[in-house]
């Protein structure tokens, strides 16, 4: 049988990357992260090296400029409210790190509208052309609700690509392709007047970053005092095209580890985003600690679940680490990770 670790972290996996791109009473929420803000002090040791802001959220960071929720309402045919994203969780940062910004409105029951909006120039004409290679895609759904009309989407707006998924209002008339063609046209209204900014690469991003069989093979979890064994970790269903094509355009790995069978940790890698750490060292019980050379703070979760998070970087790419085991094994395992990913 699995550690009941397992249920834990695939939560948050729900809770994190799922939560508005699935089925549900309640839409995702998108990030709220406004646009590029001095470098937060953080509660931990000090920065590995100077850099200057953290990336700048698409639009201001503003999604009333992607759709009001009157647009929506209109184009859905139902009432909606705009759910902003709590913008501290793995899906949040692949996407601001490429200068996006996720969004997403809320019917009163079913399920409405998630989008992203993400410079096309921060991620590449060929994964764009093989995210939405099958898109639209339409079809029916019902999350318990009652049946409703739904399409994933992926398009080019000017110098952005907007891509994600729309629900018509249950009980509606209204066919969900035309539904994504009115908010296509309501964002192509606006979308002229507000440039694109490419986030700047910075030296030592990492490239070409291993999968979780590669990781299995280079990292030493010795450290950790576990003989740990890395497995694929889950991307969700129903996300839309752009944040899948986010994960691959910045590299962003998730991998499960574990012991005689059982999960005992969840690790992440995203390249390029040092300043996650300096954010969540800002929060309520973030505490230093050791994670091989890297910098790194641990924050428990506020969920009750007695798990904790290690946030580590090396100055410019991140590694986490989340688990129940204990906070030194945590920020070993990241340590390890980081010196895995390098090769």
């Amino acid at each position: 049988m699995k550690n009941p670790l397992v249920a834990g972290v695939m939560a948050a996996v729900a809770i994190a990357v799922l939560v508005g791109c699935t089925p549900v009473a309640a839409t995702p929420a998108p990030s709220a992260t406004a646009a590029a803000e001095p470098r937060p002090t953080p509660t931990g040791p000090a920065p590995a090296v100077a850099v200057p802001t953290m990336p700048a959220a698409a639009l201001d960071g503003d999604c009333s400029v992607v759709a009001t929720d009157s647009e929506v309402a209109a184009a859905t045919g139902g009432p909606v409210t705009a759910t902003p994203y709590p913008g501290d969780h793995m899906p949040d940062w692949t996407v601001l790190g490429l200068g996006g910004i996720r969004c997403a409105w809320a019917p009163e029951s079913g399920s409405g509208v998630w989008v992203t909006v993400i410079p096309i120039a921060a991620v590449g004409q060929a994964v764009i052309d093989d995210a939405g290679s099958s898109e639209p895609y339409c079809y029916g759904s019902d999350s318990g609700f009652g049946p409703q009309d739904a399409c994933s989407f992926s398009t080019a707006v000017g110098d952005w690509w907007f891509a994600g998924v729309v629900y018509a209002a249950i009980g509606s008339e209204v066919a969900a392709s035309d539904a994504t063609a009115a908010l296509i046209a309501d964002f192509s209204a606006r979308a002229a007047s507000h440039a694109a900014t490419i986030p700047t690469r910075l030296d030592g991003t990492w490239n070409g970053v291993p999968d979780c069989d590669m990781l299995d093979e280079r990292v030493d979890t010795t450290s950790t005092g576990l003989d740990l064994e890395a497995t694929a970790g889950n991307q969700p269903g129903e996300a839309g095209p752009g944040f899948y094509g986010a994960v691959t355009a910045s590299g962003q790995q998730t991998c499960f580890w574990e012991a005689d069978g059982e999960t005992v940790a969840e690790t992440g890698i995203l390249p390029g985003a040092w300043w996650v750490v300096d954010r969540q060292a800002t929060l309520a019980g973030a505490e230093p600690v050791a994670a091989g050379s890297l910098r790194a703070v641990a924050v428990p979760d506020s969920d009750g679940s007695g798990s904790v998070t290690v946030y580590a970087t090396d100055g410019v790419n991140l590694v986490t680490s989340r688990g129940t085991t204990g906070v030194d094994q945590l920020g070993a395992l990241a340590g390890a990770v980081a010196v895995g990913a390098t090769g």
